[in-house]
């Protein structure tokens, strides 16, 4: 920021220079047209008209040095920014460095180079395990374009959070894998018990969820229409339990203290929310609040 600083330092004293010769200038002005005045007699003659001329004069000096001030700070202004992107981006690319000295334990094993996405909170980065290497978009870069699946997986993402508190990491790529940390997917299976239904999936592949019908009622219509109806339901809490992981990470970031934009290692994440006070039953409660609420809406 030592940068940034001198730009807006430079800006102001620019600024404070212009205006104190502007009013210099204006004062010597003003003397030299009362000494006129004095020298040459003239002060019974048009007094008032020689003031309104210097006030005239006056002014127009102060506004073209005010308009002039203005346009030297919008310069200033705009050097700043740039100067502030710039310690924006050192600071980027030194995070990402120090990113690959950290590893996140997942399992027996370990993932290196992860990262959330300050705009989307999805875990993006070219990830390192053992010896194989992913490249792991987020939701940002899925936009630019697909990219081919990676062999054996059924997408490409091997490292997730936890749909629910957003604070545990959770292997993914597959169909079959979980949507929750342990001990949120036992509050989760509790509270469709509860409910005798599924309120809250707790992964993508409906087999999982006691949904699939045998081949006797698959071949009724009823039976099967009452089944696309359930599976879609499940699609849709999908896309509602990842908009609330993103939204909890971006409340996670703001608990731990981490300033918005920045690109925020998933070591230092998870690390950081290991040793303050993010509770997984407050989390639980607040997708429960968000769930039931939409499961009424669309019922």
């Amino acid at each position: 920021m030592k940068r940034a600083r001198y730009y807006l330092t430079g800006g102001v004293q620019v600024g404070i220079v212009v205006l104190a010769g502007s009013l210099y200038y204006e004062t010597v002005l003003v003397l030299e047209l009362v000494h006129h005045q004095h020298v040459a007699g003239d002060w019974n003659t048009s007094p008032l008209r020689g003031f309104l001329a210097a006030q005239v004069v006056v002014l127009s000096v102060i506004g073209f040095t005010v308009v002039g001030l203005v346009e030297a700070l919008k310069g200033k202004r705009v050097k700043y920014a740039e100067a502030c992107l710039i310690d924006v981006d050192r600071r980027l690319i030194e995070t990402w460095r120090q990113s690959e000295d950290e590893p996140v334990p997942l399992g027996t094993e370990e993932v290196w180079g992860a990262s959330i996405c300050p705009r989307c909170f999805g875990v993006r980065g070219l990830l390192t395990i053992a010896s194989a290497r992913y490249e792991q978009r987020c939701r940002c870069m899925e936009r630019v374009g697909t990219a081919e699946r990676w062999p054996g997986y059924d997408f490409n993402t091997y490292i997730e959070l936890c749909r629910c508190c957003a604070i545990e990491p959770l292997k993914s790529g597959s169909r079959w894998s979980p949507f929750f940390c342990d001990e949120c997917k036992e509050r989760v299976i509790n509270l469709n018990r509860q409910e005798r239904r599924w309120v809250i999936p707790i992964g993508r592949h409906s087999m999982m969820h006691g949904e699939l019908l045998s081949g006797d009622e698959a071949t009724i219509d009823e039976h099967a229409e009452e089944f696309a109806s359930r599976v879609q339901g499940l699609f849709a809490s999908g896309d509602h339990l990842d908009q609330w992981r993103r939204n909890r990470v971006r409340q996670n970031l703001a608990t731990l203290d981490w300033a918005p934009g920045l690109e925020v290692p998933l070591a230092w994440y998870l690390s950081d929310a290991r040793n303050r006070p993010i509770s997984k039953a407050t989390a639980f409660r607040g997708l429960c609040l968000v769930m039931t609420t939409r499961s009424l809406a669309t019922s």
